[in-house]
């Protein structure tokens, strides 16, 4: 992924935040998953907060349990 890509997906205006992540151990971090027209495809972007700066730890295309929770609108 590249960070337009990242930056499309957190953009979209139908993406869905999951804060904590839950695949997240610590609880620290938060998923969100958008759409990114550059990628043609759903990304999962995983952000946490440090010193009051919001960084992105890692992106994906997202994979079939992100793409189902993104169209049923966020419900699990």
């Amino acid at each position: 992924m590249t960070p337009i890509e990242a930056n499309e997906a957190l953009g979209d205006p139908e993406c869905i935040t999951l804060d904590p992540d839950p695949a997240s151990i610590s609880g620290a971090s938060r998923r969100i998953i958008g759409y990114s027209t550059t990628a043609q495809a759903l990304i999962t972007v995983i952000l946490t907060d440090f010193e009051g700066a919001t960084y992105g730890v890692n992106a994906w295309r997202a994979k079939d349990r992100d793409k189902r929770i993104y169209r049923q609108g966020g419900g699990i």
